[in-house]
């Protein structure tokens, strides 16, 4: 059967976080920057705790009170929550918030080893069997300065004209062996989109800092070419039917590699079969390259 390793979602979209650019450094927004300005990690957390909340009361997410739901509410807090974030994460202190509050009410977050890069992603509460995920990336640049950049398909003109829907966070590793190659650490991200109750994808994808930008290397070298990501979608049911147990995107600190499943053309399985072989990727001090089994 043939494998179907895909380099884009099985639902159209670009990868995770802010496209498939090179660079993903935005300006920062003037509008925004003043929303959560000097205020405390405990109080920024309440306040986007409450609009998390709204946003799930008020979404056709909320079955056991559906006489709540107001779409527009819903999205307006969901900018709420991108506002707020965005405004505190310009704060270089704010990469060491816990975020108690938010985490109870749906907000997922990852933090690099070396505590300059982290990942947010929550649920906008505006699919249905699909999810949408707006996501933030957060990273302290070589002077200390911390920018916290937020994906462009929040906006609902960005929605309606990409259909961009970012993953809902998966994993993050640090590559710290790349500082050797590259003067700082890679960190790899994977990202989990959700395009029904059994069509899924992964992505994994590279980030680094240089300077005061982020980046996204291409240093990850497949049979084809060098790029900052590798995807595949999959059918859910195949995971229960196969009996996976694994996660399926591992990293193994030991000897700086990341694995997932082979996923296998298949007529049982429209989005692909999730076997218990895997694919390994392990970096040689220069690329990403796959291992040989």
């Amino acid at each position: 059967m043939k494998h179907i390793l895909q380099q884009s979602l099985v639902m159209g979209l670009c990868a995770l976080f802010m496209g498939c650019s090179t660079n993903v450094t935005h300006a920062k927004n003037k509008t925004i920057e003043t929303v959560a300005q000097n205020l405390t990690c405990d109080k920024v957390d309440k306040k986007i705790a409450r609009a998390l909340k709204q946003s799930f009361e008020t979404s056709g997410y909320n079955y056991a009170n559906n006489s709540t739901t107001d779409y527009d509410k819903t999205e307006t807090a969901n900018q709420s929550v991108a506002s707020i974030l965005t405004s505190y994460t310009q704060q270089a202190d704010s990469i060491a918030c816990q975020f108690p509050h938010s985490v109870k009410e749906g907000l997922l977050f990852k933090t690099s080893d070396d505590k300059r890069f982290r990942a947010y992603t929550w649920d906008e509460n505006t699919g249905g069997t699909m999810h949408f995920y707006s996501a933030l990336v957060q990273y302290i640049d070589d002077d200390g300065n911390s920018h916290g950049l937020y994906e462009a398909s929040l906006l609902n003109e960005d929605k309606e004209s990409t259909n961009q829907v970012a993953g809902r966070l998966y994993d993050l590793a640090t590559i710290h062996a790349a500082k050797q190659t590259y003067g700082s650490p890679i960190y790899v991200l994977a990202s989990h989109a959700i395009g029904s109750n059994i069509d899924r994808a992964i992505t994994i994808k590279l980030f680094q800092i240089n300077n005061d930008s982020l980046n996204n290397p291409n240093l990850i070298k497949t049979r084809t070419r060098y790029t900052d990501e590798i995807s595949f979608s999959y059918d859910a049911s195949s995971l229960y039917v196969n009996k996976i147990n694994r996660q399926l995107f591992e990293f193994n600190s030991s000897d700086n590699s990341f694995s997932f499943p082979v996923v296998l053309a298949s007529d049982k399985f429209y989005s692909g079969e999730v076997t218990k072989k895997r694919i390994v990727y392990r970096f040689d001090g220069q690329y990403f390259k796959r291992v040989k089994n």
